[in-house]
């Protein structure tokens, strides 16, 4: 063997299956199966909570008659925390009316009682979180970071809808600790009502979808997590590495 030859020993590459970090600042859309989904759902749990929060039929009451001229047209009275559906005498008429009892004047003072002032609160806290973490969830398609690329969007937003979630639970509860007030009582349920007792009241549809959108919101907090890995997946990197500027990936 020569002593003079030389041998180049070259040193093995150590695989990474990342590519490195793209200087490119082009918008880029992402379509994944879980963010698809993800959005979908948070959709779905902002226009519950608006149907939900908007219609009376959270407490109805016993069927009773406005006038005996009306003894074949019996009316069930309901409430919700903001729209009241009932019978009233309008011009020599009785008139079946559905309206919001809840202006700017006693929205923070409310006339039956202090619990749903409370309840009203927690639900416009939720109901604003719930319909900007809808927002973001849809800029997640083109934007899936923040505040300089340190903070993940799907994070974030996830972030939300459970606090909208914990708002809507304490709205219930204070909604339904509001059924001990003496105008619930004589007007709807009757003496037997308490507190998170209904007395001889129902709880109507607008309640339980109401309990939905707190199951929804908890399950898009869980999802966001989902959509973040699929939206930054290997797979995505590497579209993006390449300059797409539409990326769709299951």
């Amino acid at each position: 063997m020569d002593p003079n030859q030389f041998y180049c020993i070259q040193p093995k590459l150590i695989r990474n299956d990342y590519p490195p970090p793209s200087n490119n600042k082009r918008l880029t859309c992402v379509f994944t199966f879980g963010t698809i989904i993800w959005i979908l759902l948070s959709f779905s749990t902002f226009l519950l909570a608006v149907c939900s929060v908007l219609h009376s039929t959270w407490l109805v009451g016993v069927k009773s008659y406005g006038n005996p001229a009306y003894q074949d047209t019996p009316y069930i009275p309901s409430i919700g925390p903001l729209v009241r559906c009932t019978r009233r005498y309008i011009y020599k008429n009785f008139e079946d009316t559905c309206v919001v009892y809840v202006n700017t004047s006693n929205f923070w003072k409310d006339q039956i009682s202090y619990f749903w002032t409370i309840s009203r609160l927690c639900l416009f806290l939720g109901f604003i979180l719930i319909f900007f973490a809808t927002f973001l969830s849809v800029t997640s398609i083109c934007a899936q970071t923040c505040c300089s690329g340190s903070k993940s969007l799907f994070t974030m937003t996830g972030v939300c809808q459970g606090f909208a979630g914990l708002f809507f639970i304490l709205g219930i509860t204070f909604f339904t600790a509001g059924w001990s007030s003496i105008q619930i009582r004589m007007q709807y349920c009757g003496e037997q009502a308490s507190y998170f007792l209904p007395g001889t009241c129902t709880l109507g549809w607008a309640f339980y979808s109401i309990l939905a959108t707190v199951v929804l919101c908890l399950v898009c907090a869980v999802t966001s997590v989902c959509a973040d890995k699929s939206a930054t997946s290997l797979a995505v990197l590497r579209e993006k590495q390449k300059g797409d500027m539409c990326i769709c990936s299951i």
